[in-house]
């Protein structure tokens, strides 16, 4: 049975710790929990929605099926979370810390990561269209058929990513860096690269029509089987 939100409400009011608790399935909508400490909490199913949570820390909790959506989780640390399922829709994640996150198919669909650190974050099918990534870091990131279409991906560092399958049609890449990136089979479409760097990456059979990018300048990626031409135009 979860806990409910007057018994929550009385621990903050005593300010008694969150940290390590089984708040699973708990409602915490709404609540303000700026800078609470629940580092190993089980927070399986629990509900975030528009919940206040900056400079919270998550590190290393279970949110498999949570919700924050709407949530402001600006500056928060959720490095090492796991769960499977978890939405992040809308929520404002700028400055976040998600290093080592384990979120296979979560969804960030239009969510804020500005500046958010995600090195060696697994994100295996996750949904981030319309997401704003600017400036954030992804180094060594598995975004394999991560869905980033339309997304603000300026200034983002991809360092030793897999982008493996994933769309990235008509996403930002304005001076981006794109170094030793595995994007075999991914979709460029009509992304925009003004300024950024490419260098060392896998582009087999990416397509890149529209992204104004051609084989001969990038020469130091693979390229085989890549599609330049711009949609429409007939291959030469």
């Amino acid at each position: 049975m979860s806990v409910d939100k007057e018994t929550i409400k009385g621990w903050l009011a005593s300010g008694e710790t969150l940290r390590e608790r089984d708040l699973s399935g708990c409602d915490l909508r709404e609540l303000d929990l700026t800078g609470r400490d629940l580092e190993g909490s089980d927070l399986r199913g629990a509900l975030f929605c528009r919940a206040t949570l900056s400079q919270c820390r998550f590190r290393g909790s279970e949110i498999d099926g949570a919700s924050f959506e709407l949530a402001v989780l600006q500056g928060a640390d959720l490095a090492g979370v796991r769960g499977t399922g978890t939405r992040f829709a809308h929520a404002f994640l700028e400055r976040a810390l998600l290093d080592d996150a384990q979120l296979p198919g979560a969804d960030f669909e239009g969510a804020g990561l500005q500046g958010a650190r995600l090195t060696g974050a697994h994100l295996v099918g996750a949904r981030m269209r319309m997401a704003d990534l600017s400036h954030a870091d992804l180094t060594r990131a598995d975004l394999e058929r991560v869905d980033l279409g339309n997304a603000i991906l300026s200034g983002v560092v991809l360092e030793g990513t897999r982008l493996v399958a994933a769309d990235l049609s008509a996403a930002d890449l304005t001076r981006a860096r794109l170094i030793e990136v595995e994007a075999s089979g991914a979709n460029f479409m009509s992304a925009m690269f003004e300024d950024a760097e490419l260098s060392r990456c896998d582009l087999t059979d990416a397509d890149l029509r529209g992204a104004g990018l051609t084989a001969a300048g990038l020469p130091t990626c693979v390229v085989i089987g890549a599609q330049f031409e711009k949609p429409g135009t007939p291959s030469e």
